[in-house]
């Protein structure tokens, strides 16, 4: 039986025990996981071009692919994107699941990004689709301490911002989810290209926050610097650029340019 044990310099080693899984050693197996990844891209692409039909038709072999490889970091992934895609759609109960499901698989495959990213998501569905704000900040601090322990990735800690600045809304904390916002908007300026989309889409998180807090000037602002990156950066979310132009008719408009609200409409 001593014999069939790993040698003891092995398991001594902590980084090796703390270290990211690693590809599947079975070239078989390797093979398989880099393809279904390839698939994966693709249902992510068309996710998020809105064509969610495709993306589930793609997604569901893909599902049954993981679970047969078991392989963990994989199964994590695509069950992130399974959840990302139930939020999408409205199957918010099924989201919760799924994001919970991502999170245990990508825990069991070293893989703290994917399990950060679907903690994330978790604190979003809850809080800011189903509406339980109170259980959203208590599955916040374990999304904090998971974007902790991935160390310095400042995307996920925006993403976390992003997410739980949206659940302040609607819990009428407008101070506190403006301090998020901006925080969202210094990091993706900080990291992305400056015609990113989603430095367009904190833009417009801004100006929401700000006009909640009546502040439409600051918001008109927000939306044009939203709006003009976006047409600056071509092929733009036209989703995005029809919200963008309600919100800032909206402030408009209360702010008493009716004029300048119409052409926005």
């Amino acid at each position: 039986l001593t014999g069939q044990l790993p040698p003891l310099d092995s398991c001594a080693d902590t980084e090796a025990l703390l270290a990211p899984a690693r590809r599947p050693r079975d070239a078989k197996t390797a093979t398989r996981v880099d393809a279904a990844q390839k698939t994966l891209a693709t249902v992510l692409a068309q996710s998020q071009a809105g064509h969610y039909t495709t993306a589930k038709e793609l997604l569901a072999p893909l599902i049954t692919e993981a679970n047969v490889l078991g392989w963990r970091p994989l199964e994590g992934e695509v069950l992130l994107a399974a959840a990302q895609l139930a939020d999408a759609t409205g199957a918010y109960p099924d989201a919760v699941k799924l994001y919970k499901d991502a999170a245990v698989a990508a825990e069991a495959g070293r893989d703290d990004e994917t399990a950060a990213l679907a903690r994330n998501g978790l604190v979003w569905v809850t809080g800011e689709r189903l509406g339980k704000y109170a259980e959203a900040q208590d599955l916040a601090r374990d999304a904090e301490a998971k974007v902790e322990r991935v160390g310095h990735n400042d995307m996920l800690r925006a993403d976390l911002d992003q997410k739980m600045a949206a659940v302040l809304v609607d819990e009428g904390k407008y101070d506190e989810a403006e301090k998020r916002s901006q925080h969202v908007l210094e990091i993706r300026q900080k990291v992305l290209e400056p015609d990113d989309p989603r430095i367009a889409s904190a833009l417009g998180d801004l100006g929401d926050v700000s006009s909640e807090l009546t502040h439409y000037d600051a918001a008109i602002g927000y939306y044009r610097r939203a709006l003009a990156l976006l047409e600056k950066g071509g092929a733009p979310d036209p989703s995005l650029v029809g919200s963008l132009r309600v919100n800032l008719a909206s402030a408009l408009r209360y702010k008493g340019a009716i004029g300048d609200a119409l052409e926005e409409l």
